[in-house]
């Protein structure tokens, strides 16, 4: 009987935040920006979330023997039966991906300096490359969502290809390649952030690990490419 008396249950909010009242300035894009860095941080900053499963069989971790029975971690004997750490990285990390579509997404109509703007892009799309470059090494091709999540809906995405996925990471980091200051330029207070040697950093270890994968000698030039423009940046 009660809902019977009401006609339209929508609310609009007028006392809190909400995606239709926020996003408005770019201050207000830079405190969503800070939130894609908390993500990753809580992300990907745990030593089992990213040491254990992506380094331990390189020469930073391999042959490793300890406690936690790491010399099965060398030869992937493990990975699907540690469920609460898998699990937990893939939504950890998906957390940090659509965030970072949110500032894109939302951030497109946002009224302020472009070129602040393409920056904070960068700086999303730099950590968005960050967490899909983890998840590829650990799981192969995954899933790429277009943009945020506004609901259930259309949550079903198949998986793209591992080629797929490391050209959609090459282009993010491209972009913040050509849009990030170097560390140098950031002001006190912000050396924190995401620069043009980060992402040429990156790109350096990305095509040094598809050279590995492949064989490709082209993808290590590349790398020996952006580790120089990283080592000649001083």
């Amino acid at each position: 009987m009660l809902f019977a008396q009401c006609t339209d249950l929508t609310e609009e909010p007028f006392t809190f935040l909400s995606p239709t009242n926020y996003y408005k300035n770019a201050d207000e894009l830079n405190t969503a920006l800070v939130g894609v860095y908390d993500g990753y941080q809580n992300g990907f900053n745990g030593y089992y979330k990213y040491i254990m499963y992506l380094e331990v069989l390189t020469e930073f971790g391999s042959p490793a023997y300890a406690k936690d029975d790491t010399q099965l971690w060398n030869v992937w004997a493990d990975m699907n039966n540690a469920d609460k750490m898998v699990i937990t990285n893939w939504d950890d990390a998906y957390n940090i991906i659509n965030r970072a579509n949110l500032v894109v997404g939302r951030g497109a109509n946002v009224t302020m300096d472009e070129n602040l703007k393409k920056r904070y892009f960068a700086e999303a799309r730099f950590l968005r490359a960050a967490t899909y470059y983890n998840l590829v090494r650990m799981y192969g091709g995954v899933p790429i969502p277009e943009t945020f999540t506004e609901g259930l809906k259309n949550l079903a995405i198949p998986r793209k290809t591992v080629d797929e996925t490391y050209a959609y990471i090459i282009a993010d980091l491209l972009y913040a390649e050509e849009n990030l200051p170097l560390k140098s330029a950031y002001g006190n207070g912000n050396a924190w952030r995401v620069s043009k040697g980060a992402a040429q950093a990156l790109l350096g270890d990305l095509y040094l690990t598809r050279g590995g994968m492949t064989g490709d000698k082209t993808y290590f030039q590349k790398s020996k490419d952006y580790c120089a423009k990283v080592i000649q940046s001083s």
